[in-house]
């Protein structure tokens, strides 16, 4: 398996762990680096600020999921383009 299929399983792994298993701290212990980097403006950086704010999100919307789309990757980046579902109906 090359190393741009393994980081794409990677980050499909996180993805489910954190958004549709509701478990973000293990998403974080089994596929998170040392660095964890957050694109979203409204978390700062850092595993335990993701943790910190899947868990408010999940407790705010305790249907929460995430249909991932596609995945692509290129050179050390992995991007997602996924579908955020609150409920089941969206």
């Amino acid at each position: 398996m090359s190393d741009l299929e393994r980081n794409k399983k990677t980050v499909v792994a996180f993805f489910t762990y954190a958004f549709n298993d509701h478990q973000p701290a293990d998403a974080v212990a089994t596929n998170a680096g040392p660095e964890y980097i957050q694109h979203n403006p409204q978390t700062p950086d850092g595993a335990e600020a993701f943790v910190q704010s899947t868990e408010r999100l999940i407790e705010q919307h305790p249907r929460l999921s995430v249909e991932i789309k596609r995945v692509i990757a290129e050179g050390d980046l992995v991007v997602t383009h996924d579908l955020v579902k609150v409920s089941p109906q969206d």
